[in-house]
């Protein structure tokens, strides 16, 4: 499932990257935006699950920033951390980005329940103000931790109307600071399941947002680094996946738990 270019959608993912703020206070537990966020609109409309990003605000100034970006090897994830100040329903990030570019940005904030309403304001890069990046952000808290629940051996397929069959295989996701997972798909030559030996598989979970990184695309043919996301839930046997993509489909996949002697 080939990720296709964000166009500029894809700037506006760059409004909290790499940051740094020396000065900052501590908010310690009157920090309102504490916790996990992640992305679900961007001026009104639907963001795919595919180019969702997570904001995580800690309970001093600490800010991170996940999301995708593009390399000449093709799609990656990071996770850039910022430093920001909140005064009253503002929350303002300064500092520089890794290409040493400084940048300066005000938004205003309202919360609603677990949806946090983000409205940037002023977005100054390199000392240039740049009104292109004005945009209105919906997030929604990540209240789950599904980590222990993922860990393990999973085995399944597509479950969407013409693609059922297509792509059973085995998933198996260690623990690790970053995660890692092992992939095996069916080999009709051999007719037999084989590990993807050029995988280098890596997983982040934010809530129920499922983010994947592997090298080459088996199904698709092509070459180079992809980033993959899914919205999942599962109760630790068994798994679904849901990814929102392009022209207004949607891929479903089913996973069951199994042990490591059927893997």
């Amino acid at each position: 499932m080939k990720i296709k270019a964000l166009c500029s959608f894809l700037l506006t993912l760059l409004l909290l990257t790499s940051c740094y703020k020396e000065d900052s206070e501590e908010l310690g537990s009157s920090n309102p935006l504490h916790g996990t966020w992640i992305a679900e609109q961007v001026d009104g409309k639907e963001i795919l699950t595919n180019d969702k990003f997570v904001f995580f605000f800690a309970e001093n100034t600490q800010h991170i920033h996940a999301h995708l970006y593009y390399t000449n090897q093709g799609a990656e994830w990071a996770e850039d951390v910022c430093y920001f100040e909140i005064k009253g329903n503002t929350v303002s990030i300064s500092g520089a980005y890794t290409n040493g570019k400084n940048i300066s940005i005000q938004s205003t904030y309202a919360l609603q329940g677990d949806l946090l309403h983000i409205q940037v304001e002023k977005y100054i890069y390199d000392g240039t103000e740049m009104p292109a990046y004005i945009h209105k952000y919906v997030l929604r808290k990540a209240t789950e931790n599904l980590y222990d629940k993922l860990i393990g051996i999973w085995k399944g397929g597509s479950t969407t109307p013409g693609m059922i069959g297509k792509y059973d295989a085995y998933w198996r996701y260690n623990k690790g600071t970053v995660g890692t997972f092992d992939y095996k798909y069916f080999d009709e030559e051999k007719q037999a399941y084989v590990i993807k030996e050029d995988n280098d598989g890596h997983f982040y979970l934010y809530g129920n947002l499922l983010v994947t990184t592997y090298n080459n695309d088996l199904q698709q043919g092509t070459k180079g680094k992809e980033c993959e996301s899914w919205m999942i839930t599962t109760d630790g046997m068994h798994m679904e996946w849901v990814g929102r993509r392009e022209n207004n489909t949607t891929i479903n996949f089913s996973l069951d738990r199994v042990t490591s002697s059927d893997y």
